[in-house]
């Protein structure tokens, strides 16, 4: 890629020694002046030529944004981008209403690890007591993971997750035969707070 055009700064205007004072003779006086004109000139074709360069740089400036745009195929339009997934596939819209969405589900059926990073959604089918830990917790912003969880019986240890808060009781509740743990991470709160409620 070629370098962009540098643009020169004009030297300041510089009068030094053509201050007029009362007495100076006609000659010094014409020359002073003489001086004074040709600074102002020099000044100003020189603004002539940073302007010039600023329109060359506007000018290559706008030739790459048409290079970059010609690279991933867009021709002014952002519905003419090549490459890209339809979101309409994702998010299902009436108008600019979104009417349906999916989020990803781990399905790892017996493992401890509740992963953020591997779906919003979990299944466990628990064959054995277990210690239920949290991986991936987003450190800015606000997540959920819900956990659809059947526990046949089996104990569950939730000591593993910390600054853990139950909602409603404050304490881990008493499981059913299916039950549906709601995880929320609040953006700027280090706690995480869970929502029990059976399911069957």
């Amino acid at each position: 890629m070629s370098e962009i055009t540098t643009i020169p700064v004009p030297a300041p205007i510089n009068l030094a020694g053509l201050e007029l004072t009362i007495g100076d003779p006609g000659s010094v006086f014409i020359s002073k002046i003489t001086g004074t004109q040709t600074e102002v000139k020099r000044f100003g074709d020189d603004l002539t030529v940073t302007v010039e360069k600023m329109q060359l740089v506007a000018n290559e400036v706008l030739a790459l944004r048409n290079q970059a745009q010609a690279i991933v195929g867009f021709d002014g339009s952002y519905s003419g981008l090549t490459g890209l997934p339809n979101l309409s596939v994702y998010l299902s819209h009436t108008g600019d209403t979104v009417t349906d969405y999916r989020e990803a589900t781990s399905t790892n059926a017996t493992s401890a690890v509740l992963d953020f990073a591997a779906g919003n959604v979990a299944r466990r089918t628990l064959t054995a007591a277990i210690a239920f830990t949290l991986a991936n917790i987003p450190a800015v912003g606000s997540a959920k993971l819900e956990l659809m969880l059947a526990s046949g019986g089996h104990a569950v240890d939730w000591s593993g997750i910390a600054n853990l808060v139950w909602e409603a009781s404050g304490q881990a509740p008493t499981l059913n035969t299916t039950d549906r743990i709601v995880f929320s991470k609040y953006d700027g709160d280090a706690n995480i707070y869970a929502a029990h409620s059976k399911v069957a």
